[in-house]
């Protein structure tokens, strides 16, 4: 039985990241599922999203009656909600095998002093310190994307 993936995007973000690497149409062939976490119903606060996710996968295609795989991955700040559903699932979905990929996982800033020796750490501070410094780099990082 193959595994459905599904892919956590980072924040700010999309679905549409998986086009960026020339995976979107592979996706969509693999039935690659990213959910658009931008447009989450925040009336639900962060647990109760993690868990309505973590209950839509457990009951999706391919699931129940103890079946299924799902191969959870989960980029940037996707990789903290990834790791989250994938603590919901073994707490409401045992029976589910689930494995869990990271990919430059982001950690919460707040619980150290890790700008100093991050990679990327200049762009963090930058959007922590500088917002509108940060919004400035990425209109032109855009400039130079779409050139």
């Amino acid at each position: 039985m193959t595994a459905r993936i599904i892919y956590f995007h980072g924040q700010p973000g999309g679905p549409a990241e998986l086009d960026l690497v020339g995976a979107g149409a592979l996706a969509a062939d693999c039935g690659v599922q990213a959910p658009d976490r931008s447009t989450e119903d925040a009336g639900l606060g962060f647990a109760g999203r993690i868990n309505a996710v973590a209950a839509g996968l457990a009951s999706g295609p391919g699931q129940g009656q103890g079946q299924g795989r799902l191969q959870l991955v989960g980029f940037s700040l996707g990789a903290f909600v990834a790791m989250e559903v994938a603590l919901s699932l073994l707490e409401t979905a045992p029976e589910l095998e689930v494995s869990l990929d990271l990919i430059s996982p982001a950690g919460p800033l707040a619980l150290g002093d890790f700008l100093p020796r991050m990679a990327g750490g200049t762009v963090f501070r930058l959007a922590r310190d500088q917002p509108s410094g940060f919004a400035a780099a990425t209109r032109v990082q855009g400039v130079v994307a779409a050139f």
